[in-house]
């Protein structure tokens, strides 16, 4: 295991390694640590704490949101708020 330039904390490991050392690299996700893992020297896939892959989500659907809301401004010429946005998107 090596770490990556990202954060000191953080782990960069082979697939084949890190199978053997599941449990171990769990236990440093939970301490709020990513593992990263490489396929032939190169990152593939990264575990994270599940905090953060909520979090990256929330963001994620609140960027469409606003993407949802320049794109109805640019198409309707005319400005539309938030909460109307949010009102148009909430109903069934």
């Amino acid at each position: 295991m090596h770490n990556t330039d990202l954060h000191a904390s953080d782990v960069e490991i082979g697939i084949a390694e890190a199978r053997s050392r599941l449990g171990e690299l769990v236990n440093r996700v939970q301490e709020g640590n990513v593992v990263y893992l490489t396929r032939n020297g190169t990152p593939t896939a990264a575990i994270l704490p599940i905090d953060e892959l909520r979090r990256l989500v929330e963001a994620e659907e609140e960027l469409e949101d606003l993407r949802a809301v320049l794109a109805a401004d640019r198409e309707y010429r005319e400005t539309v708020s938030w909460d109307g946005l949010q009102a148009e998107l909430d109903r069934p």
